[in-house]
C-alpha cells in the first residue's frame, strides 16, 4: 500500500481514538505521569499519533519509524517535536539494518505500535526485533486490528465483481499484505496461544494478549471512505488507469451492503471490529 500522506493524516481520527486506548493502558501501568528515557514507535505513519503519545507520557527521545518514505517526510514537516526523530525503516528488516536505519544508540525503555503490525505476516521477525530494541526490563505495547465483519464483504466483492480478473488469487495475495483481512473469523484462543509461545521463545515474560470488540461511528459514509481508502489492501492490485472506476464500484458495494439499513450518504456509518493488545516485558 502507498497511501496519500495528507489524506491519511486528515482522516485518521479512528487511529487516534484507538491509540488513546493503548496510551491510557500504558499510563495505567506506569502511573499517572510516566516518564521514559527512550521510546520507539513502530509504523508511525504521518506522526499525528506519535505526537498524541506525548500527551500521555514524557520521554527524552522518541524514535518513530515507518517504511513509507512519503509518510515519514510528511511527519517531519507537519508533526514535528523536539523529542521526536522520524526515520525510514521496516520492522521486518534484519536487526542490524533496523538499528542503523533508525540511528539507535542504546536499547530503549518502551516500544509501542498502533494499527500497523496486522499488515505484517512475519510475526517472528517482529517479536525478535522488538526484543532486541528493548533494554532489560523494557516493555512493549502493541495494538493491531484483529478482525472485522467488513472483511467478508471485501472478499465477496473481490470474488464476484468484474474486478476479479485482477485478483483471482485474492486470499493468497491478501495473506501477504494484510494477513488478518480474512472472511472467516480467526480463532482467538489459537491465535493468542500461538503468539504467546512465540513471544516466550524470544525471551519475553509477563505476556498478556487480549482481543476486544468495538464499533466506531463515522459521521457519514464519505468520512468512512476517506478513512478506509488509504489503507485498503485491494486498491494496489488494480492497474492505475482503472483505479478511479474500481474505487467507485468498491465503495458503492460496501456502502449498500455492509450496513444495509443505512442508505443515504449523509447518514452516520458504523464500522464493527475487534482489536488486539499485546503486552510483554524483556526479562
Amino acid at each position: 500500500m502507498n497511501p496519500n500522506p495528507k489524506q491519511y493524516n486528515d482522516n485518521n481520527e479512528f487511529q487516534r481514538y484507538e491509540a488513546a486506548k493503548l496510551f491510557s493502558t500504558i499510563k495505567d501501568d506506569f502511573g499517572p505521569s510516566p516518564k521514559f528515557r527512550s521510546v520507539v514507535d513502530i509504523g508511525c505513519g504521518t506522526g499525528k499519533v506519535t505526537l498524541d503519545f506525548l500527551q500521555y507520557a514524557k520521554c527524552d527521545h522518541l524514535i518513530a519509524f515507518d517504511k513509507n518514505e512519503n509518510m515519514v517526510e510528511f511527519a517531519r514537516q507537519n508533526n514535528k517535536s523536539n523529542e521526536i526523530s522520524y526515520e525510514v525503516s521496516d520492522i521486518t528488516h534484519s536487526f542490524t539494518k533496523l538499528k542503523c536505519d533508525i540511528k539507535l544508540v542504546d536499547e530503549v525503555d518502551l516500544v509501542y505500535s498502533v494499527y500497523c503490525l496486522h499488515f505484517v505476516e512475519q510475526k517472528a521477525k517482529i517479536f525478535n526485533n522488538i526484543f532486541h530494541l528493548l533494554k532489560a526490563g523494557g516493555k512493549c505495547y502493541l495494538m493491531l486490528l484483529y478482525w472485522s465483519d467488513l472483511f467478508a464483504y471485501q472478499h465477496q466483492f473481490a470474488e464476484n465483481s468484474k474486478w476479479n480478473k485482477y485478483i483471482p488469487n485474492f486470499e493468497a495475495i491478501l495473506s501477504q499484505c494484510a494477513p488478518f483481512h480474512k472472511a472467516m473469523h480467526p480463532e482467538i484462543g489459537d491465535t493468542v496461544n500461538e503468539w504467546r509461545k512465540l513471544l516466550e521463545t524470544f525471551g519475553f515474560t509477563k505476556c498478556t494478549i487480549t482481543v476486544e470488540k468495538d464499533a466506531y461511528l463515522f459521521k457519514n459514509f464519505n468520512e468512512f471512505k476517506l478513512f478506509l481508502e488509504p489503507v485498503c489492501p485491494i486498491i494496489n492490485m488494480i492497474p492505475k488507469s482503472e483505479r478511479k472506476e474500481f474505487i467507485k464500484d468498491y465503495f458503492e458495494f460496501i456502502r449498500i451492503n455492509y450496513n444495509q439499513k443505512i442508505k443515504p450518504y449523509d447518514d452516520s456509518y458504523e464500522w464493527r471490529y475487534e482489536y488486539c493488545i499485546i503486552k510483554a516485558e524483556k526479562c
